[in-house]
């Protein structure tokens, strides 16, 4: 719930440069983020917490450069976009989180809402996630090169630590 509650804030967020995720904007979207919670099952009494995380997450994103990079205006950009197209033979359907083209290079990129908090160490396995989410961004490659015909990177975005992992 987490997750999608970040997913949609970012997707708003995304763009539109004169938006800001101040308190009173990121306060607005409550309402929003309960519905998603309560849809998928979030007990009553968890709400809260689940939203203190989203909001926290929202804003991590938006003080790291990187994040307010990612957020920024760019040719050809879209969010939470579906795609379809024949791969070996078969129908896949994938959703992006970002895609946007910068510099004639087309970016796909993952937001990762995972919470790193209850890790042994406390810390990041950046390897561990790569290797993880390797497969579903070569997909997303794949499928970006059947559509469109700039050349294709991939990245991994973690909102919980504003930690941009380049893929290729």
């Amino acid at each position: 719930a987490i997750g999608d509650c970040v997913h949609a804030a970012l997707a708003r967020l995304a763009d539109r440069p004169d938006s800001v995720a101040d308190a009173i904007y990121l306060e607005s979207l409550h309402p929003e983020w309960r519905a998603l919670c309560i849809a998928q099952g979030v007990p009553l009494d968890a709400v809260p917490d689940c939203i203190t995380e989203a909001t926290n997450r929202i804003q991590v994103a938006v003080n790291d450069p990187k994040g307010r990079w990612l957020l920024g205006p760019f040719e050809d950009a879209d969010v939470e976009s579906e795609h379809t197209v024949l791969l070996d033979g078969k129908l896949v359907r994938v959703r992006f989180d970002r895609m946007f083209v910068d510099a004639g290079v087309r970016w796909i990129v993952d937001y990762k809402s995972t919470a790193f908090a209850g890790h042994p160490s406390g810390q990041l396995d950046l390897a561990a996630e790569v290797t993880r989410y390797r497969p579903q961004l070569q997909l997303y490659r794949r499928v970006a090169e059947v559509l469109w015909p700039e050349p294709v990177r991939t990245a991994l975005y973690f909102t919980s630590v504003a930690c941009w992992i380049d893929l290729d």
